[in-house]
């Protein structure tokens, strides 16, 4: 099965695939939430701490607002008609999201200690990672979200005028093809259980079709011959 990165699959199929990112979304909101305050505790310090906080706030009410508009739509049940309009809200947000997280590194690298700036790396990758498993089921908004983030993250990376940190933002650039590639076997394994899904419930159809055909059958047979042994009968 051959997956275009960049095209979106079949009305019905991209329901389900939508109702499976949304429902992620909604259950990464609180996590998110205690995840940045226990980055302003650990990285904050006198150079950093008016707009570390106000990344914090950033990052919570673009999740807050990503959060009710995925209950919303989850709760209204999403209509075929309005499944790609949906993709090219949660394209906006999630580039909203890159760029949230991905400024990251820009608020904090150059302002933190040794340990606070692989604490941010450490942060990164692990942003990264869950990013996959959530927003992989529509391959398109993983890719806007992961390379809006990944660019941000290593041009901050090279800026920092370190051997090492251009090596990590190179890496980061390398990382990120690899990174499509596995969502990619990813969002086709999401589609093929949702084919399958759609085939057995075709199939269970198929079959109540003819028990109720065979069963039509069985009671015209016995009605015949109730009225063949009642005229022989009457003979």
């Amino acid at each position: 099965m051959k997956i275009n990165l960049l095209r979106l699959d079949e009305d019905r199929i991209l329901v389900e695939q939508l109702k499976l990112l949304l429902s992620n979304v909604v259950m990464a909101t609180l996590p998110t939430f205690f995840l940045s305050l226990l980055l302003v505790w650990a990285l904050i310090n006198d150079i950093n701490a008016t707009i570390l906080v106000s990344w914090a706030i950033a990052l919570n009410v673009s999740k807050l607002i990503s959060a009710f508009h995925a209950q919303r739509n989850i709760a209204k049940d999403i209509p075929l008609n309005n499944a790609r309009q949906l993709v090219y809200s949660l394209l906006i947000l999630n580039v909203v999201d890159g760029v949230i997280w991905g400024s990251f590194t820009w608020v904090t690298l150059g302002t933190s200690s040794i340990a606070g700036s692989i604490l941010v790396i450490a942060t990164l990758a692990g942003v990264v990672g869950s990013a996959m498993a959530r927003l992989s089921p529509v391959l398109l908004v993983y890719i806007v979200f992961i390379s809006t983030m990944l660019i941000i993250v290593s041009l901050k990376l090279w800026l920092l005028g370190d051997p090492a940190y251009d090596a990590l933002g190179w890496a980061s650039i390398f990382y990120l093809s690899v990174l499509i590639l596995m969502a990619r076997n990813s969002a086709k394994e999401v589609k093929s259980a949702i084919k399958l899904r759609f085939e057995n419930i075709a199939l269970l159809e198929q079959l109540k079709i003819k028990t109720e055909i065979a069963e039509t059958a069985q009671r015209e047979a016995e009605n015949a011959n109730t009225a063949k042994s009642k005229f022989l009968a009457a003979a």
